[in-house]
């Protein structure tokens, strides 16, 4: 059977728009297809994020399934056993070696929607590779490792490293951007995986709590922790989702699991101080326009895919999504993110909404919002650049006007936009025919192989 996947690259957000701190800068998505054995152990195949080519129950479960077990055999390539979540005794990297824990929720270029993860940082935030370990959270097995060669790219890090850990077919947790796997591990896998095409082996780890897995450094390390038996519920569409990345909406606050005895040591490197303090990655809310939108027609979250030409595959996914979101540090804070502004990916504070897109409705007809570069800035009035751990907490500030962006929620799932750059409101009357519409993925499909097996 043939599988597609989605091996989502990561760009690391800090600070604000206007610093332009994009650190560890990672390309855009990419996907792979791949034949899947019958044994799931150390081959190169589909992984946590592969896409079922027929739907219904199997081995291989089904990315798009409500049921949590079918959706946990999806996210460990059929490689699960037993039910339920468990308690999380360790960190992910030594307590001793945290400078700070950014929250789910930061965007950043192409990331135009509130990212699915958070961001552990060592107290070197941009040193070397390879300066942290990386420890296992409690016993369980590795069912998926992804690497990503940067040996062209100029830089310290040379290549990175995603892996997923199942506890049961209903609990997962990943970390990515590690830049070496531990021995012990790598011993476990097979030759030379790393120069494959795919570059994605599915594996059988047994592994134990407290365990070096991996290292990281120069870079942030990714991670997050999945329950399928927990749906997000402002995600409005989970097809949307789950054609392209299908643990996203059973992203859960990892302070949820973690023991009383964890969180007491890594709550003080925590930068978000509002609950959740893990942040908030789904904020679609029904009939207004916060949350996150997709051009019609670009299949939500999975962008326009093609097979089989040149030009052919996911290439910018991102350019068609939207989102007008809380800021992830000052919840009182908005941001208009949307995929393709003049050909790129583009994040502005807005100046002071009103109404706020959570109060934006059919009845508030057409409405302008003055748009303008963001800084996250300390208590003492610095801007925050990332390099430690902020003086008291952080505030968004909006800078000096950048465009005016004119929003109309045409129906209960349907938005129009257009940008206006370098204009101010009193400069704008109306939309014009580079004006687009966007809906919440209502029409989304899961992507499908066209590949015979």
């Amino acid at each position: 059977m043939t599988y597609l996947r989605k091996f989502l690259h990561n760009k690391i957000y800090l600070g604000s728009a206007l610093a332009a701190v994009l650190l560890l800068s990672i390309g855009g998505g990419y996907l792979l297809l791949a034949k899947n054995s019958a044994n799931p152990k150390t081959n190169s195949a589909s992984s946590s994020s592969a896409q079922k080519e027929t739907q219904g129950g199997s081995r291989m479960g089904d990315p798009n399934s409500t049921d949590p077990v079918e959706k946990g055999k999806a996210l460990s390539g059929g490689n699960c056993s037993g039910t339920g979540s468990k308690k999380l005794n360790s960190a992910p990297m030594r307590i001793k070696d945290i400078s700070y824990i950014q929250p789910y929720g930061l965007l950043a270029g192409p990331h135009v929607t509130p990212i699915d993860h958070g961001y552990y940082w060592g107290k070197v935030p941009f040193g070397d590779p390879d300066l942290y370990d990386v420890l296992a959270l409690s016993d369980g097995k590795i069912v998926n490792i992804g690497y990503r060669d940067r040996s062209g790219e100029g830089r310290k890090v040379k290549g990175d490293y995603r892996v997923v850990i199942s506890y049961s077919c209903t609990f997962f947790s990943y970390f990515d951007l590690a830049t070496s796997l531990d021995p012990a591990i790598r011993r476990q896998l097979p030759k030379d995986w790393e120069k494959a095409d795919n570059k994605v082996v599915n594996t059988d780890i047994n592994i134990k709590e407290g365990q070096v897995l991996a290292k990281f450094g120069g870079q942030s390390l990714d991670f997050a922790v999945w329950d399928t038996t927990k749906q997000l519920k402002n995600l409005l569409v989970p097809t949307a989702y789950n054609n392209a990345e299908p643990w996203k909406i059973n992203t859960v606050n990892p302070l949820e699991y973690f023991s009383d005895s964890v969180k007491s040591q890594i709550l003080p490197f925590y930068l978000r101080k509002v609950e959740p303090l893990d942040g908030v990655i789904d904020q679609d809310i029904d009939g207004k326009a916060a949350g996150n939108w997709f051009a019609e027609g670009t299949n939500g979250y999975a962008g326009v895919f093609s097979y089989g030409s040149a030009g052919g595959g996911q290439n910018n996914y991102w350019a068609g999504h939207l989102a007008l979101v809380h800021d992830l540090y000052e919840p009182s804070g908005w941001v208009f993110s949307i995929g393709n502004l003049n050909g790129e990916a583009k994040q502005f504070g807005i100046k002071a909404p009103s109404p706020t897109p959570d109060k934006l409705e059919i009845a508030s007809g057409l409405v302008k919002y003055e748009i303008g570069a963001w800084q996250h800035v300390e208590t003492n009035g610095n801007v925050w650049l990332g390099k430690a751990f902020p003086t008291g907490g952080l505030k968004m500030k909006v800078g000096n006007s950048q465009g005016t962006v004119l929003v109309q929620l045409l129906e209960k799932r349907k938005l129009k936009i257009e940008v206006f750059l370098n204009k101010t409101p009193s400069q704008v009357s109306g939309f014009t025919s580079a004006a687009r519409i966007y809906d919440r993925g209502d029409n989304a499909k899961m992507i499908k192989s066209n590949t015979a097996t």
